[in-house]
Formats: C-alpha cells, sequence, structure tokens
C-alpha cells in the first residue's frame, strides 16, 4: 500500500530549516509542562500534609535534554502515594500525570508553530 501525505516534503523542508529554533521550543514546551505538573502537585487535596514537607519537597527537573521528572524526596513521598498495611494510599501523582498527557500536545504544536513562524527563508 502506497499513502502520500499532502504537502510532507513541504512540512520536512521547513523543519530542517527551522533546526535549531524547533529544538529550543521543544526544551521551552517541556519545562511549561514540568511546571504545570509542578504546580498541580503543590495544589493537590489528595493528602493532608499537617507539615508542609511533602509540598516542599515537590520537584520539577530536567534529567537530560528532552526530559523532566517531578519527584518528591521525603522519606514518606511514597507511602502516602502507595499506601501502606495501616494506611490508604493518597495518589497524587496521577493528577500530574494527567496535566501532562493532557498539556504536552498541545504545548509542542505550539513550540512547532512558534519555531516554524520564526525561521527566515534561505537564499
Amino acid at each position: 500500500m502506497h499513502v502520500k501525505f499532502k504537502g510532507l516534503d513541504k512540512f520536512i523542508a521547513k523543519m530542517r530549516r527551522a533546526g535549531d529554533s524547533v529544538l529550543t521550543e521543544t526544551q521551552r514546551a517541556l519545562d511549561l509542562v514540568a511546571y504545570l505538573a509542578l504546580q498541580n502537585l503543590k495544589s493537590t487535596s489528595r493528602f493532608n500534609d499537617r507539615t508542609g514537607n511533602l509540598r516542599a519537597s515537590f520537584q520539577a527537573a530536567g534529567t537530560a535534554p528532552y526530559r523532566r521528572r517531578l519527584s518528591a524526596d521525603t522519606p514518606y513521598a511514597a507511602f502516602v502515594e502507595h499506601g501502606t498495611s495501616r494506611m490508604q494510599a493518597r495518589p497524587y501523582m496521577g493528577d500530574a500525570r494527567a496535566v501532562v498527557t493532557r498539556e504536552l500536545p498541545k504545548a509542542l504544536a505550539a513550540a512547532v508553530r512558534h519555531a516554524t513562524a520564526q525561521e527566515k527563508p534561505r537564499g
């Protein structure tokens, strides 16, 4: 079977010309989505954080190009997320994951649009 996408050749050429701009905008999009997910974590009502330590430990960090990691660095974060034999789970990461799932495609599409709009014709 042969499938031809109308305009694909022009799109590929435009992406090649945009080059580094697309990469930079993609990094910005990932940072934005990580920030949105982090804000979701910090405002969740899934658990009662009496000391504020768990919320204060939430972080978003770039672990490598095009990778972001959300984490909680208190010793008991996993117990709150997954529960124990004596405590019901209060999963908070799932909502942040939903933010990423919802926002990342939009942010990446906007990044590509922005990068390709800045692209200058060669000649």
